[in-house]
């Protein structure tokens, strides 16, 4: 993929050094020496990501991010040392948010009230269908994954309502019929950065595995907004962006994909936050999930449920029980539940318990079996449901 290409890592770049009397010294490293660009130019310097490129944080893109992205950040040290112009497709406004037709479309940032984030109260005024006038070098798009850099009219505005097109690209595309990677080389850059992919698994995380993983389906026109990118598709597609980048002899930086289940959003929330329960309630709980693990036996399968623990009324010594999930790839064992269940809790209620756990099991956090809980879920837990008229 990277063939005989040269890259330049850039791991720190100090600019600013201080003397004894508070002078400021520019265009020196810290050990005094002038500063250099060395083999790199960065008179044209051009960005190409999703999201982490863009400045998108807080749950939108707004002015203030836009000014602090990495690429942005970047771009004031280059200048240092003979790098160029750096210009972003900004927002309107540090409200975030946008609108399409004068209808919000996506909601504004959000920030820290004192017990949970809430959006801001302004309302957004960025206009989607308002056509910026470019080119620019910060060519991040929020939600882009790898195959929508090369992607024809990825910046239609009339594909928008359909999902079809990108609203943040929509409004800087050079045409509707623009891609990414087009308006990026139109520039002739002379040094970029390339940090994409992420988004080709993080919509299936984050979404708790709702899509697909596409692997082995070539035609990424059919994949849904959750789906999982089949890997020939990502490589095919990140040595296209690469070699239209380094056509011209462009060198440049490119980032790795983090694991994305090493974030917060999916290590905050623990499989195991339930306090002890009242022991009444851990009994009559532990006998009907010790009732269906004696059905799991009776069909020769493992064990899904733990024994729970009861509030023994020190907070010193309570230990948090697990939580209690479906997972869609276990064996439906309905009718084995609901024929354990008959002789202690009649036909109507066992019925009735086959069908809720028939493909439930506790959350865990055993090495190589571990579940990650999605931050959003922390809403949830501890809440009440009604899910029958009846009592168990």
């Amino acid at each position: 993929m990277i063939k005989n290409n040269k890259w330049l890592l850039l791991v720190a770049m100090t600019m600013i050094a201080c003397s004894d009397d508070d002078t400021v010294v520019v265009n020196e490293t810290a050990d005094g020496l002038p500063l250099t660009a060395g083999s790199a130019d960065f008179s044209k310097y051009v960005s190409l990501g999703n999201s982490l490129t863009a400045g998108y944080s807080d749950n939108a893109l707004f002015i203030e991010g836009q000014t602090n992205s990495f690429p942005a950040i970047l771009a004031s040290q280059f200048a240092l040392v003979g790098g160029g112009e750096f210009k972003i497709p900004f927002m309107n406004d540090n409200v975030g948010g946008l609108l399409l037709g004068g209808n919000l479309i996506a909601g504004p940032r959000l920030y820290f009230n004192g017990s949970g984030p809430v959006p801001v109260s302004e309302i957004p005024s960025t206009e989607v269908s308002t056509v910026l006038s470019g080119p620019f070098n910060n060519m991040g798009v929020p939600g882009a994954k790898s195959y929508h850099l090369v992607a024809p009219g990825y910046g239609n505005v009339a594909g928008v309502a359909l999902g079809q097109s990108n609203p943040y690209y929509v409004r800087f595309a050079s045409s509707p019929s623009a891609t990414v990677l087009g308006d990026a080389v139109a520039q002739n850059p002379t040094f970029f950065s390339l940090w994409i992919g992420n988004n080709d698994v993080l919509g299936y995380a984050t979404s708790g595995g709702a899509g697909t993983n596409q692997l082995g389906n070539l035609n990424p026109a059919t994949y849904g907004g959750n789906d999982i990118t089949d890997p020939t598709v990502f490589a095919s597609v990140y040595s296209t962006i690469l070699d239209g980048l380094t056509a011209g002899g462009a060198k440049g930086i490119v980032a790795n994909i983090p694991d994305v289940t090493s974030v917060p959003y999916f290590t905050t929330v623990p499989t195991n936050p339930i306090p002890g329960l009242p022991s009444a309630n851990a009994t009559s709980l532990n006998q009907l999930f010790g009732g269906i693990n004696a059905a799991l036996a009776g069909a020769g399968l493992p064990a899904r449920y733990v024994t729970l623990l009861a509030d023994d009324g020190n907070s010193a010594t309570v230990e948090a029980n697990p939580l209690l999930i479906v997972d869609e790839s276990l064996i439906n064992i309905s009718a084995q539940i609901t024929a354990a269940l008959t002789p202690i809790y009649g036909a109507p209620t066992a019925a009735f318990l086959g069908n809720l756990f028939g493909q439930t099991r506790h959350a865990s956090n055993a090495s190589g079996s571990r579940d990650y809980i999605v931050l959003t879920a922390s809403g949830l837990i501890g809440t009440t449901t009604s899910v029958c008229s009846g009592t168990i």
